[in-house]
């Protein structure tokens, strides 16, 4: 037949122009791939650059600064009128053990040699002199800083710069301060954060001498190595405000394309699949072709038909003339309504004007040609394949190639079953999302009426055992059924907690912690226990453990008892419990806490189960418990960073451990003083709470601290008492038929002084974060969670009424931001007065964070970069607060929070820029004239 030869042709042409396509393309994406591997690697090391570079500066300015100022720290002559080097050692002392740059501190005569030093190892030797060979004038003036070295101090065997300045020291002509900082130090200033294998970040002089190296590197330092040596690396450099000190970041191009390397076999297979495709039908359809070239061509158009019917997908081919020339049976069912103009030669358009009239494309608009128009540009455009919507619900992914005649091919596949498992996939994310809420919201509710009843309970047994009158067995049965409803009232508690934990709510109250006194004071806890069962509990400090640690006070106490009450419950008459702390040690920060029992023991084919909910392994233990205790810790470790876990043999006891990375700080901070809280005795109270037993358990406590009482049901009674009576306090319930507790206190707030300024103490089962900055954005200045304590209400309501109001502290809201100011002056006046003569510069910097960060957080898609926005939101929060930049500070503490959350970060990053804007605005108005 005359036509089977072209056929051939043309068949075997579109499988070798389709295979060359395919090549290309695919040679293009991993050679694109590559590119942005390279770029984004390039674009890390300038990132990194910048990071250390500010760093530099911000700490090397901090350094010239104080030898700048020592002078004027040492002060003038003593009445003796000679230099007193043992004074000015202490006072050196004093600012080394401010700073954790710098090593030490040196005050040198003309001559080089130390005459007062912080550590009075250097006055035994002699220092090069500061104009020497060895030194270098970087310093900000003419005349200022020089830095030598690196140099190995002779005491410690270790590297170090020495950073001279000249000191007009009253009593020491031709002095000069100097401070020494290790290159260990310099090397902690150069970590950029990045854990990317072969990354080096340096610090280098004018002459490529490396003074400091991170990772460190000992044998580099002060060496000039050929930077042309070694495997190729992306290389940036920045000089540093310190004449020609220079930042050099290198990574290795191999560590750079490593994520590509790993996409690029997956990327190849898939390309040699398509090629399999493109030959084997290719093939197919030139064995076809030629059994067609016998005398029996219709036997050869059955066999075509027949191998194109037998394939899943829908198949088409048309001519370069836009005819159509085949299509398979599958092509013919997924296009039921177009079928019967699906005949051998029909025009493209013609065909698909057709289908369109009789609604074979959901997706037309009514313009019917400019839609055939759209999609013949798209064939011929080489374009991704594109999905489409079937009048009979189906999906099919739609695919065009071009044929080197100018024919064109096409596969429809069915996508259907794809698109319902990813839909059925959003469902269970929105309603795993629908149960998380409905739990959360489930635990609120049950923690509010539990600590209804529980509030009459515990109460009226606070109140009874204030009567003296008592018999001694009456008072230790309310005694019993106090501590019955206080358990209760644990459980409540720890649900909560467990609730917050897994909805990433739980926020750490990180301050200086004395450790010795909170270890104590958890043994001193169990004490009655352990007395009762004649058990022994053993308190061991190792003696290189830190006396003050950055923790969350609470939180470290709630997990050391959890883990001590297990001991105790587990431990039979008699035994012995251990409570251990000692450093992690291996250049780890942190304390490794133990608690070891001589119970039973824990066997280890269920240590598995210890640290789940409601997990009890021995659910005929004395003092059967919650199975919550060890759950909570567990998660309490992971939010801190650290690790939990059980260790020891069956039969013999068990040691339950944990680690957690709490910062060591060389001193406990002074704690503010006090002012006494004057008595708040023969108060005049107002109590608001609908519920009868509510009003009788307030009643009762307060009764016996000597206060007047009045009594109201509901907010608009509580109204209406306020504005006709005088009160000393009003104690307010939230949740009350009618006028809530929260619009009575805003309505209370609109009265005219004093009324309007009573002091109101919320009192309310509501305790979730939200619910108590409720109470405070109402007006209320305090909250208290029920069941009442007695001492808490009253030392509460003794501090209202002197004035104090938790409201003025608690953190504002986030939908109102703009109630923060921009400025906090008063922050901003202690920096610049901090910094001195060099506090134009420091501003100048840290605005330059804040915008390197604010641009990371504006760029498109940065949502989707949770780690890189987690960064950049760091970079800006640590200069805002420092600038006494409220909103913006405010701001970004939400975005984080979010973060933290797993919440929708876009509103925050959407008003971030705004507030930005404004808080550069004021604080470049400022840093001009500092």
């Amino acid at each position: 037949m005359p036509l089977v030869r072209p056929l051939q042709r043309a068949v075997l042409g579109a499988a070798l122009a389709l295979l060359l396509v395919q090549a290309l393309a695919t040679g293009l994406l991993i050679e694109r791939g590559r590119q942005e591997a390279l770029a984004e690697g390039e674009r890390n090391v300038e990132r990194i650059g910048r990071a250390v570079e500010t760093t530099i500066n911000r700490h090397f300015t901090q350094v010239e600064s104080l030898l700048f100022g020592l002078p004027t720290l040492l002060g003038p002559l003593p009445p003796g009128g000679r230099f007193d080097p043992n004074r000015a050692s202490e006072v050196l002392q004093e600012l080394n053990n401010q700073n954790l740059v710098f090593r030490d501190l040196l005050l040198l005569d003309s001559q080089g040699q130390a005459v007062a030093s912080a550590l009075s190892v250097y006055r035994r030797r002699r220092l090069p002199l500061p104009n020497g060979p060895g030194f270098a004038e970087y310093g900000l003036h003419e005349g200022g800083l020089r830095i030598g070295g690196p140099i190995r101090n002779p005491a410690s065997r270790e590297w170090a710069l020495l950073f001279a300045q000249p000191a007009a020291v009253a009593g020491l002509p031709g002095g000069t301060a100097m401070a020494e900082i290790p290159l260990t130090a310099l090397g902690l200033l150069l970590t950029s954060g990045d854990d990317a294998p072969g990354l080096r970040v340096s610090l280098l002089r004018a002459d490529r001498t490396i003074l400091a190296t991170q990772p460190h590197e000992e044998i580099l330092v002060g060496t000039r190595p050929d930077e042309t040596a070694g495997p190729p690396s992306l290389v940036h450099s920045r000089p540093t405000r310190y004449g020609n000190l220079t930042i050099r970041v290198s990574l290795p191009r191999e560590a750079a394309l490593a994520g590509w390397r790993g996409e690029l076999w997956p990327a190849l297979l898939f390309s040699g699949a398509f090629a399999v495709m493109i030959v084997t039908l290719g093939g197919l359809l030139l064995v076809l072709l030629r059994q067609r070239d016998d005398s029996d061509g219709e036997r050869w158009r059955v066999t075509l038909a027949s191998a194109l019917d037998s394939m899943t997908d829908g198949f088409v081919v048309f001519g370069p003339d836009d005819r159509l020339v085949i299509c398979n049976q599958r092509f013919r069912e997924m296009y039921a309504l177009t079928a019967p103009f699906l005949k051998e030669g029909a025009l493209y358009r013609d065909i698909m004007r057709e289908g369109a009239l009789r609604g074979q494309f959901p997706q037309v608009d009514g313009d019917i040609e400019a839609f055939i128009d759209d999609m013949a540009r798209w064939r011929r455009s080489k374009g991704p394949p594109i999905e489409r919507h079937l009048p009979d619900g189906r999906w099919v992914l739609v695919t065009e190639r071009m044929t080197p005649d100018g024919g064109t091919i096409g596969i429809r596949t069915d996508i259907t079953a794809l698109k319902r498992a990813n839909e059925e996939l959003a469902l269970a994310r929105d309603a795993a999302h629908a149960e998380d809420e409905a739990k959360g919201l489930f635990l609120a509710r049950m923690s509010h009426e539990l600590r209804t009843p529980l509030n009459s309970m515990l109460g009226f047994a606070q109140a009874l055992l204030q009567n003296s009158e008592l018999a001694p067995n009456q008072r230790e049965q309310l005694r019993l059924l106090h501590d019955a409803g206080g358990h209760l009232r644990e459980l409540v508690n720890r649900l909560l907690d467990l609730s917050k934990i897994e909805a990433g709510q739980l926020d750490l109250d990180s301050r200086p912690v004395t450790l010795r006194p909170l270890l104590e004071a958890c043994a001193g806890l169990m004490a009655p226990e352990v007395e009762r069962k004649g058990q022994r509990l053993l308190l061991e400090i190792a003696a290189d453990t830190p006396n003050v640690v950055e923790a969350d006070a609470m939180r470290l106490r709630q997990m050391l008892l959890n883990l001590l009450s297990n001991a105790v419950k587990f431990t039979p008459n008699g035994g012995r419990v251990a409570l251990r702390v000692r450093p992690l040690g291996r250049d780890r920060d942190g304390l490794r806490l133990e608690v070891q029992d001589s119970g039973p023991g824990v066997p280890p084919e269920k240590r598995h189960l210890l640290f789940h909910d409601f997990s009890q392994l021995s659910p005929h233990a004395e003092g059967l418990g919650t199975g919550l205790g060890l759950a909570i810790t567990a998660r309490l470790a992971a939010a801190m960073g650290g690790a939990i876990g059980c260790d020891g043999e069956g039969g013999h006891g068990a040691v339950f451990w944990l680690e957690l990375p709490l910062p060591e700080l060389g001193a406990m901070p002074e704690a503010p003083v006090v002012a006494p809280v004057a008595s708040s005795e023969g108060l005049r109270v107002l109590v608001v709470d609908d519920l009868a037993p509510n009003r009788l358990v307030l009643q009762a406590l307060l009764e016996t601290a000597g206060h007047r009482m009045g009594f109201v049901a509901s907010g608009a009674e509580a109204l209406s008492s306020v504005e006709r009576e005088t009160w000393d306090i009003v104690l307010m319930d939230v949740h009350m038929p009618g006028m809530t507790g929260l619009e009575a206190t805003r309505r209370i707030r609109r009265l005219p002084p004093p009324r309007g300024a009573v002091p109101i103490l919320g009192v309310t089962a509501s305790t979730l974060p939200e619910e108590i900055s409720a109470c405070y954005e109402a007006g209320m200045d305090a909250h208290l969670a029920k069941p009442i304590d007695r001492d808490a209400l009253l030392a509460a309501m003794a501090k209202l009424v002197t004035g104090h109001s938790w409201r003025r502290a608690a953190p504002a809201a986030a939908s109102g931001a703009e109630a923060v100011p921009l400025l906090n002056e008063a922050t901003l006046r202690r920096l610049v007065t901090e910094m001195g003569p060099l506090a134009g510069h420091a501003m100048r910097d840290m605005l330059e964070e804040i915008r390197q960060g604010c641009a990371i957080l504006a760029e498109p898609g940065i949502a989707r970069d949770v780690s890189r926005m987690r960064q950049a939101a760091h970079m800006v929060l640590e200069p805002a607060r420092s600038l006494g930049a409220e909103r913006l500070s405010a701001a970004i503490d939400g975005l984080q929070r979010a973060i933290r959350a797993t919440q929708d970060t876009m509103p925050h990053l959407r008003a971030l820029p705004g507030v930005a804007a404004d808080s550069l605005t004021v604080l470049e108005t400022v840093s001009v004239g500092a």
